[in-house]
């Protein structure tokens, strides 16, 4: 969908993408009511549900050999859209920082970026070697 005039898809694709956003999401609302975050402690839940989903997001756009735009888009959009946050990421550095908990904030949001990025190439890459695609024809159209 990403690239994609939303009037040109289909029903069914919008479809896939709101049921792969639900089950993303009632995995990360289960994680959050299971790990609930301490007041100025590392936000546990957030964080993996982010990590997980760049690494995921990763793995699966790397070795893009889909049945059709409706897995692609439940997948992608839908599942991995919807388990990770970036506006509960956001809240929860600000929350930490105006709470007096500067140095755990910096170091949530530093940690979260850099492993982000990290875990979404490796993965990438890894798939990558157990498909054998490579450059340019394995990045997302």
């Amino acid at each position: 969908m990403s690239g994609v005039d939303a009037r040109e898809t289909s029903w069914d694709v919008r479809l896939s993408v709101l049921a792969g956003g639900a089950l993303g999401t009632a995995g990360r609302a289960a994680l959050l009511w299971g790990m609930p975050p301490s007041a100025g402690g590392w936000p546990w839940a957030t964080f993996a549900v982010n990590l997980a989903g760049a690494a995921l997001l990763g793995w699966l756009v790397a070795g893009e050999h889909w049945r059709g735009e409706r897995s692609r888009a439940f997948l992608t959009h839908g599942l991995c859209g919807a388990l990770t946050t970036f506006s509960a990421f956001q809240l929860e550095v600000v929350s930490l920082a105006e709470a007096g908990h500067a140095s755990v904030a910096v170091a949530y949001l530093a940690t979260s970026v850099l492993l982000g990025l990290l875990l979404a190439s490796a993965a990438s890459a890894l798939r990558r070697g157990f498909t054998g695609r490579r450059g340019a024809e394995a990045a997302p159209s």
